[in-house]
């Protein structure tokens, strides 16, 4: 059964609402519990966090508190945009959720997940799963639902617009605290959905948003050049198993607060060293540097 206990957030990505200026961008940081927010390493204030005089860019975004934190991959905030965190924080990254949202030039709405294959629900009526492309959507207000067994559902209430397309990056936070030790990376997801062959929901018309980006603000990670598909020879090996974004991160510490040296892809294999209790992998990469990788994106092979 799916949690009850649904996180409701309210996101205004009106321009009407903003003092944005013609070459501004702003952002919006809320977390739970109330934290420090960084933005490019630099300490900007406290959650809730807004500033609407930012020039447009990519950031980096870190929110810390005796909770726990979280740190964003590169994010690029377009002209006249206003990008939306919101974050709930917990020492163990498993056990934390959030989402992000922004708005393109575009049509219906985009949802990636972490984790993935998560039922997406507009207005209460089922979609399919993550990653999703709902093709347009009527202008308005409308509740996004997203669901999974064994995770706690969350719900997000928007408001579309004509000829923008809104984009949700969330993470789902498993129903039972500490059921596992396995820490989920803190990265935005990037997989890009596919656009479903259902129709769209009843009334959609053209897509809506609340934001006037100018131009694409996806990136995508790649690899780091220390990662190879092949191990040493002779040596026992771990296989990356599939994750949301299609990659992994190495650390050179076993924990989030560990420094990511590198990227690793699905289906690469590694030399294997240990696997700790507390959910992370050591392994070697091609150029001999050891680093740590969540345990649970992993296959030790025998």
């Amino acid at each position: 059964m799916f949690k009850k206990a649904l996180s409701l957030i309210i996101l205004s990505l009106l321009l009407s609402s903003c003092t944005l200026g013609k070459s501004n961008a702003g952002l919006i940081v809320k977390s739970q519990p109330n934290g420090t927010v960084f933005l490019n390493d630099k300490e900007v204030g406290k959650t809730p966090y807004e500033n609407k005089e930012l020039q447009p860019g990519s950031y980096t975004v870190k929110v810390t508190s005796s909770s726990g934190e979280w740190t964003s991959n590169k994010i690029r905030i377009l002209e006249n945009t206003v990008y939306n965190i919101n974050r709930e924080l917990a020492t163990n990254a498993a056990n934390q959720a959030g989402e992000n949202v922004s708005i393109e030039k575009g049509k219906g709405i985009t949802v990636v997940t972490i984790p993935s294959q998560v039922e997406v629900s507009l207005d209460g009526q089922k979609q399919g799963n993550t990653p999703y492309l709902i093709p347009s959507v009527s202008p308005g207000e409308h509740e996004i639902t997203l669901a999974k067994e064994g995770y706690s559902s969350r719900k997000i209430k928007i408001r579309a617009r004509d000829v923008y397309k809104i984009v949700i990056e969330a993470q789902l936070k498993k129903d039972t605290e500490g059921a596992t030790d396995a820490p989920a990376e803190s990265a935005s997801p990037s997989t890009s959905p596919s656009p479903s062959p259902s129709s769209s929901p009843s009334g959609s018309a053209k897509a809506t948003a609340t934001i006037k980006p100018t131009a694409t603000p996806r990136t995508t990670p790649t690899a780091s050049p220390k990662a190879t598909s092949q191990a040493a020879t002779g040596e026992k090996t771990i296989t990356i198993l599939d994750t949301p974004t299609t990659w992994l991160r190495v650390r050179d510490k076993a924990g989030i607060e560990g420094k990511e040296i590198a990227k690793v892809n699905s289906g690469e294999t590694f030399e294997y060293k240990d696997q700790l209790g507390t959910g992370w992998t050591l392994i070697v990469l091609a150029d001999g540097t050891e680093g740590y990788v969540a345990s649970r994106y992993v296959k030790v092979n025998k």
